[in-house]
């Protein structure tokens, strides 16, 4: 490890010549980026690196995209779901962490406040848990695992409230004071949303046959009510009758028609009206329809009805779309995300969209205030697809004819980065190998100083890798 001067520079010695890939990473949330530099004797090299927060690669004209939310500073953790409560504020499932967030938004200016913690369910299996619904009463509700589902209320004064599985039986999760939090024993529920005050869960190909259900909850969405009463809301039977188009039906969300957005592990995007009664938008293996949809595809709506999409495009990858007013093509919105999966929650009537990415959430919306389909059906004139990444690091590698010295100069932004040194090479590294840092010229802690790792792989055929840190 090596740390910089105020000023961007380091140096090592004895590094042989040759081609040597550079792998650039910047904090926890910024994605790794690759770039090459051939060290020759008495030559100078530019390679330009540019460093991405974790935002989309590219999006739509008159859009933006910021984080929300980072693992970097203990907001979430995994992020694979998010909800909004009737105050305004957001929340997170992390099934990395095991953790439900709460991320507080300012009612009118909608800038992040603070956040907080609400439930540590590590011990609970919400390492396995992939939704978080809030009702009217901020109470929660998420999956312990494939055990069952819970309720919890919002603890008071924001304490964060533990939770543990009894090692007897997965389907008891207690909390310190001995509460069971468990209301259905609904396996796989793997999304859940509140409509007309009820929770609807989305119970998989790994439903099971419980009290009241003989028939098993395989593929079923189900209403469990305030008193605990469950009933069969849909098995994903279209108008016309036939075949269901549920095929593990995963993460879902309440619509403004009053019906539920679908998602399925075939990629089906499926809307449900408030009867039951589904209806398929966009069958997964695009037949009739220019592509398919990428399995566990996510679905939201704006006030208008307009509905989103995000998963693996076979055009865009890992993306996120809305789909045309005739379901016949889609609207590439933000390519070159995260993940493929995970929920999404409009704001603002469709100004604004939180997503889940990981170790980030991250909003989306229009620069000039509309919403983000009137963005995409009249783009603003003039005004160029957003590019989020930060602006262009240059660095010059001088290799010294006298005991070939590199001296690089690094124009990052103030923030630390970890930069790695990749060399493809048939031979075994130099024993000699060392790097040295120059006494820094700024004061401790200064926010322009750098934290750099240097690391040769030295590989054979691209293959067989050799590794030695510097």
């Amino acid at each position: 490890t090596v740390t910089t001067t105020t000023g961007g520079t380091y140096h090592f010695d004895a590094l042989d010549t040759g081609l040597y890939e550079l792998k650039a990473r910047r904090g926890d949330d910024f994605r790794v980026q690759f770039s090459e530099a051939v060290v020759t004797a008495s030559t100078n090299t530019i390679t330009d690196l540019q460093l991405n927060p974790g935002l989309p690669e590219f999006l739509a004209a008159g859009l933006k995209a910021e984080i929300i939310a980072s693992k970097k500073n203990g907001e979430v953790d995994g992020s694979v779901d998010l909800e909004l409560d009737s105050n305004g504020n957001l929340y997170s499932m992390n099934n990395g962490g095991g953790t439900i967030t709460r991320i507080d938004l300012d009612p009118i200016s909608r800038e992040k406040t603070g956040s907080v913690t609400l439930i540590d369910g590590s011990a609970a299996n919400f390492n396995n848990s992939w939704f978080i619904a809030v009702d009217e009463s901020f109470n929660l509700y998420t999956s312990s695992g494939n055990a069952g589902v819970l309720r919890v209320p919002s603890p008071v004064e924001d304490a964060t409230i533990n939770l543990a599985s009894d090692p007897n039986n997965a389907t008891i999760v207690r909390d310190a004071n001995g509460v069971n939090h468990i209301v259905s024993l609904a396996t796989d529920v793997d999304g859940g949303t509140i409509l007309n005050g009820n929770l609807i869960m989305s119970s998989g190909k790994g439903g099971s046959v419980i009290p009241g259900f003989p028939e098993g909850t395989f593929n079923t969405l189900i209403t469990l009510t305030p008193g605990n009463q469950q009933s069969i809301f849909s098995r994903g039977i279209p108008t016309s009758g036939g075949e269901p188009v549920f095929d593990n039906n995963d993460i879902i969300k309440t619509d403004t028609k009053g019906g539920i957005l679908v998602a399925n592990r075939n990629g089906n995007a499926v809307q449900v009206d408030g009867n039951g009664v589904a209806t398929l938008l966009w069958p997964g293996n695009g037949d009739g329809k220019p592509e398919g949809i990428g399995g566990f595809s996510s679905m939201i709506d704006d006030d208008a009805g307009n509905i989103f999409i995000r998963g693996i495009s076979p055009s865009n990858g890992l993306s996120f779309r809305m789909f045309a007013a005739d379901f016949n093509s889609q609207i590439l919105i933000a390519s070159g995300m995260n993940q493929s999966f995970g929920g999404m929650i409009m704001d603002r009537g469709g100004r604004d969209v939180y997503i889940s990415e990981n170790d980030l959430v991250i909003r989306i919306s229009a620069i000039d205030g509309r919403t983000i389909a009137e963005n995409l059906l009249s783009p603003p004139p003039d005004v160029a697809p957003f590019n989020p990444r930060l602006s262009t690091a240059t660095r010059t590698y001088k290799m010294e004819e006298n005991f070939r010295e590199l001296v690089p100069a690094v124009d990052f932004a103030n923030a630390q980065t970890n930069l790695d040194l990749l060399q493809p090479q048939a031979n075994p590294p130099p024993t000699n190998t060392t790097v040295t840092s120059p006494p820094s010229s700024g004061g401790g802690g200064s926010p322009g100083l750098f934290t750099l790792m240097f690391m040769i792989l030295l590989a054979y055929g691209r293959k067989t890798l050799y590794k030695k840190t510097l």
